[in-house]
């Protein structure tokens, strides 16, 4: 355990580059935007703090193809249903490819007096990947029975 996986962070002391620092620290491929971290392991998401409620926030999108308004708002549907912890959502936007995006939220609160260790940061980050991951599954399901 490095000194650095020792120290925990308050909501104000999770920048961006000190959330790259974490995931790098653990071999991801984490790279600092403006106020964001871009994390690429198994999906690649987004994470960032929310300063003003104090939320560790990780964000991902998958594209599905093949799927009309009816059907896309099914698939959400089913996956807000049975994956709880996630607000999963779309637009009606058409990538240039034919797809279509879900999202993928999950907020983690950091009371404003608490503060949260880098494992337990690469914790959270590893839950929110395994169900994006498995809401993948569903919708690559959903678009191969529409073919």
């Amino acid at each position: 355990i490095t000194p650095f996986e020792k120290m925990n962070f308050t909501p104000n002391h999770l920048s961006a580059s000190n959330l790259a620092h974490i995931f790098s620290a653990v071999s991801f491929n984490a790279e600092a935007g403006d106020n964001y971290c871009i994390v690429r392991n198994e999906i690649i998401s987004s994470v960032c703090v929310d300063q003003e409620q104090n939320i560790l926030q990780f964000v991902s999108h998958i594209s599905v193809f093949n799927l009309n308004d009816n059907d896309i708002s099914q698939l959400v549907s089913n996956l807000n249903n049975d994956i709880g912890l996630l607000k999963i959502t779309y637009d009606s936007f058409v990538n240039p490819d034919g797809s279509r995006d879900i999202s993928f939220f999950y907020g983690h609160v950091i009371f404003s007096d608490a503060s949260i260790s880098p494992i337990n940061i690469i914790r959270l980050h590893s839950m929110f990947e395994r169900l994006v991951y498995d809401a993948s599954y569903l919708c690559r399901e959903t678009s191969l029975s529409k073919n």
